[in-house]
């Protein structure tokens, strides 16, 4: 696995002597979170899908915070919290109400019909409002099921990168 990322990132030597690196990040310079050993990648990838399912702005940043308390790979911490993008943003938040109502043993509420919008005034305060309804009655179960889909995540995102690595050190010996 050390492999794969040192393709992607330049060389240990070549990254903390860039006029970049130096300027920006002299103070993070020192710190293990620029390790590529597998056990710093599965607390960065951890640390990154603990994170990212967060509806917060500055998932990165986060997760770069997170990934300093862990002692983790502050890239693998980056990349793990790109899984929530603007694709994949509705069908992980329909998942989190669908698990939160699963465990309050309520019906998940999906929105039956938004009225329309034709862009007037009126027409987005309206909408607005019919929106903040539907959140306000997915609010429970959305609270409830984020810390569930966000810790199991962070555990099979930390598992995977070890077997991952078990797998690729028995591909090497070959």
């Amino acid at each position: 696995m050390r492999h794969f990322f040192k393709q992607w990132f330049s060389t240990h030597k070549n990254f903390h002597t860039s006029p970049l690196f130096n300027r920006y990040f002299k103070k993070i310079k020192h710190l293990p979170v620029w390790s590529l050993d597998h056990a710093s990648i599965a607390r960065g990838v951890a640390a990154g899908l603990l994170v990212c399912f967060l509806p917060l702005p500055g998932q990165t940043l986060l997760a770069a915070l997170v990934v300093c308390l862990l002692r983790g790979s502050l890239p693998a911490a980056i990349l793990a919290t790109w899984l929530s993008n603007p694709v994949t943003f509705i069908p992980i938040n329909l998942l989190i109400c669908a698990v939160g109502a699963w465990v309050l043993h309520t019906e998940a509420v999906l929105p039956q019909h938004l009225p329309d919008l034709d862009w007037t005034h009126e027409s987005i305060i309206h909408f607005l409002c019919e929106l903040y309804t539907w959140f306000a009655s997915l609010s429970q179960a959305y609270l409830v099921g984020l810390p569930i889909i966000s810790i199991v995540s962070a555990l099979a995102g930390y598992i995977a990168v070890y077997i991952f690595s078990w797998i690729m050190s028995l591909w090497n010996k070959r």
